[in-house]
């Protein structure tokens, strides 16, 4: 079973918006991204939006560790798919 290890909002919505993801996913993903649009947070001081992030995730069936360094989330996805068949598809 390979596994992709995800972290900062950012990365997280990056991988998230993959086709192999996206597909079913599309409401969940539009809300995580108007909710951190809507609710924007100082650099660093982003304690709200892991929170909300982590729950989010948790709720997707992501493993989470939370406050990873200050206000970090590592999510980990579990897939069946080798690098080779997610590009080649």
């Amino acid at each position: 079973m390979k596994k992709t290890i995800l972290s900062s909002a950012i990365g997280a919505l990056m991988a998230l918006s993959t086709p192999a993801f996206a597909d079913g996913h599309e409401k969940d993903l539009m809300k995580v991204y108007k909710h951190l649009h809507a609710n924007p947070e100082l650099s660093m001081m982003e304690f709200e939006t892991a929170k909300y992030l982590a729950s989010q995730l948790k709720d997707m069936g992501f493993e989470v560790t939370e406050s990873f360094g200050k206000t970090g989330v590592v999510a980990v996805m579990s897939c069946q798919l080798s690098i080779y068949q997610y590009f080649a598809s």
